[in-house]
């Protein structure tokens, strides 16, 4: 298939190839690849799973509510149930950043040093990951590192990145069924067959501790398009973002000034290892 650029044909997200691209998936948190590529994971070549959080929040009402009594002890269970939709996906290779939850927008800029060097590592095509949309801190600050450690490599070092579906806010509605600012020319959308659908449902049971939150995402389709280039000094959109909903400590306004200092910090760092 040859090294995937801007233009580069999602066809390798429909059906397994022999010449598909090798893949890494960048997933926030410990389900986000399940939720949005559970039906194409099995299809992809020597996938490496990089894990950026560990699912488990400082605040423990989420592990009190799994049956944990601490955070360390959530972070076990969310890593536990990963691991067994991972086994079913027929993918063992899996990173972890050990990030907390709600936490990934504080350390931007050693995320984007920890992704550029597993990426120069492990050499893969494609990056699999999350659009920056406001649905999540952890979400924008996964795509911002993951689009810094692309930045000024080699054409033959930088692989080309790819967005699943995630979540944004819609007229005060979480929306996981579109891209935020959708073009349906530049959309690849998977209806999922019966049998497809029956086995994300299995991955989703894998995670016990999630089904409160999973039992809204649908089963139905799938859509990945390839990443638009983004101002991650500007919110991704007018008005509330989703994650401004909930008491996470975080705003638009606070995670773009977390963001203008990283670039700051990483972006002469880049140049320096350039000259």
């Amino acid at each position: 298939m040859g090294k995937p650029n801007d233009r580069m044909n999602l066809a390798f997200l429909k059906e397994r190839c022999a010449d598909c691209p090798r893949v890494m998936v960048v997933s926030p948190h410990p389900d986000d690849e399940v939720i949005g590529a559970g039906s194409r994971l099995p299809l992809l070549r020597n996938a490496l799973i990089i894990q950026v959080t560990d699912g488990s929040p400082q605040e423990l009402q989420d592990a009190r509510a799994a049956g944990c009594c601490d955070r360390a002890e959530y972070a076990g269970l969310r890593q536990s149930e990963i691991r067994r939709a991972l086994e079913l996906c027929g993918i063992d290779e899996l990173i972890e950043l050990g990030i907390p939850d709600q936490q990934a927008s504080l350390h931007l800029p050693e995320l984007s040093r920890s992704l550029r060097e597993l990426i120069l590592r492990f050499a893969r095509d494609v990056i699999l990951t999350v659009p920056y949309e406001g649905g999540h801190p952890d979400h924008d600050s996964t795509a911002f590192a993951v689009h810094l450690a692309c930045e000024h490599l080699d054409e033959w070092q930088r692989p080309a990145i790819v967005e699943m579906l995630s979540y944004h806010n819609q007229e005060g509605r979480c929306e996981m069924t579109m891209f935020l600012n959708e073009a349906a020319d530049s959309v690849l959308e998977i209806e999922l067959d019966e049998k497809e659908r029956a086995f994300k449902q299995q991955l989703f049971d894998c995670f016990e501790s999630q089904q409160r939150v999973l039992r809204w995402f649908p089963l139905e389709r799938e859509k990945f398009r390839l990443a638009p280039r983004y101002d991650f000094t500007r919110p991704p959109r007018n008005g509330q973002l989703y994650y401004e909903m909930f008491p996470w400590g975080m705003s638009s306004r606070y995670w773009n000034e977390l963001a203008k200092a990283a670039l700051g910090e990483l972006r002469p760092q880049i140049e320096y290892y350039l000259t």
